[in-house]
C-alpha cells in the first residue's frame, strides 16, 4: 500500500512514522514564486504530519484529506515549480548560450585576422573586412576590431601553429631515428667490407 501511495504522490515521504513532503523540505523559501495565501507548510516540511481519529478508517481518511489538501495547496505547487526550474538549470544554460555567442564573434574576428596574414594584406584592411562581415549579418562582437588587436591575434595564431608543427616533428623524429638505425644495420649485413673491420 505504501508503494502505491508513493507512486500516486511522489512528493510524500515518511520519517519516524510521520509523513512529510520531500519537495517542501528541500525548498527554504518561495521567494519570487510567493503569491497571496501561499506558504510552505511547516508540518509537512518537518515531517510531523500524523493521523487523527479513533478507528483505522477514520485515521486513514484524515491522512488522505491532509495529503490531498497539501497536494493542491499553493505552497506545494510553488515549491514544485521551483524544483522543476532548478532541474532545468536555466541559469547555466543562459550562461552557456551567452558564452557560445561570444565565442562565435571571437572566431569571426580571428578568421578575419588570419585572412590578412595568409594573403599578406595590410592591417588597415582589418576594419573593412570586419565591416563587410557585419553587413553580411555575422556577429563580430564589440571588441578586437583595431589594427593592434589584429597584430596580436596573428602573433597568437602563429605561435600556436609553430607549437603544433614542433610537436608533430618531435613525434616523427623517434620513428625516423629508428628507421635510420635499422637501415644502417641492414647495410652492415649486406656490405662485405664490414666483415673485415
Amino acid at each position: 500500500m505504501w508503494r502505491r501511495k508513493q507512486e500516486a504522490y511522489p512528493w510524500i515521504d515518511c520519517k519516524a512514522g510521520k509523513l512529510g513532503c520531500k519537495v517542501c523540505s528541500s525548498i527554504t523559501d518561495l521567494s519570487v514564486f510567493k503569491t497571496q495565501g501561499s506558504r510552505l507548510a511547516d508540518e509537512w516540511r518537518s515531517y510531523t504530519v500524523t493521523y487523527s481519529g479513533r478507528d483505522k478508517s477514520g485515521m486513514l481518511s484524515s491522512l488522505r484529506k491532509k495529503m490531498i489538501k497539501h497536494k493542491e495547496s499553493n505552497g506545494n505547487t510553488a515549491a514544485q515549480r521551483i524544483q522543476d526550474n532548478a532541474k532545468k538549470e536555466t541559469l547555466e544554460k543562459v550562461c552557456d548560450n551567452k558564452n557560445a555567442s561570444k565565442l562565435k564573434a571571437t572566431c569571426a574576428v580571428f578568421r578575419s585576422a588570419y585572412y590578412l596574414a595568409q594573403n599578406d594584406r595590410p592591417f588597415l584592411d582589418n576594419y573593412g573586412l570586419l565591416e563587410l562581415q557585419y553587413e553580411n549579418g555575422v556577429d563580430i562582437g564589440i571588441g578586437l576590431h583595431s589594427r593592434y588587436s589584429a597584430a596580436q591575434i596573428i602573433d597568437h595564431i602563429s605561435s600556436e601553429m609553430r607549437k603544433k608543427v614542433c610537436q608533430k616533428i618531435q613525434a616523427i623524429e623517434p620513428e625516423d631515428k629508428r628507421s635510420r638505425q635499422a637501415a644502417a644495420e641492414s647495410r652492415k649485413d649486406q656490405d662485405p667490407l664490414w666483415r673485415f673491420l
